[in-house]
């Protein structure tokens, strides 16, 4: 729920995976589904090889909410590696035409991996 019921989303889900072994979460977002991966990610990093984290590899993230400005927004549920629901035939079609154009979604992986780098 909206930020962790007053205990803040992002502590609170980095608690869970550390010390719970919580494997996947939902949120209601995009935009929450990314900051909570680059949380993640970001104190998978910092992690010492000594921590007792019960974190597995690489946690399930699933936005609950239909995805807004689709087919676009599928090229941010893949980068970030984010689980999108399908809630009609409509957003289907939609995620299957996004699937079959690879070239165009590599280029803007590529894009996105310079941008990001510059950003660095």
């Amino acid at each position: 729920k909206a930020d962790g019921y007053g205990h803040g989303a992002l502590d609170t889900a980095l608690h869970l995976a550390d010390h719970c072994g919580v494997e996947a979460f939902a949120v209601a977002t995009l935009e929450e589904g990314i900051a909570l991966r680059k949380a993640l990610d970001s104190t998978n990093k910092s992690q010492s090889s000594q921590t007792t984290s019960q974190r597995p590899a690489r946690i399930r993230i699933l936005v609950l909410g239909p995805p807004v400005g689709h087919p676009r927004s599928f090229d941010e549920y893949h980068f970030h590696n984010i689980e999108v629901m399908i809630p009609g035939a409509q957003i289907a079609k939609s995620l299957m035409d996004w699937v079959a154009n690879a070239d165009e979604r590599k280029r803007n992986e590529a894009e996105r991996a310079a941008m990001e780098a510059r950003e660095q």
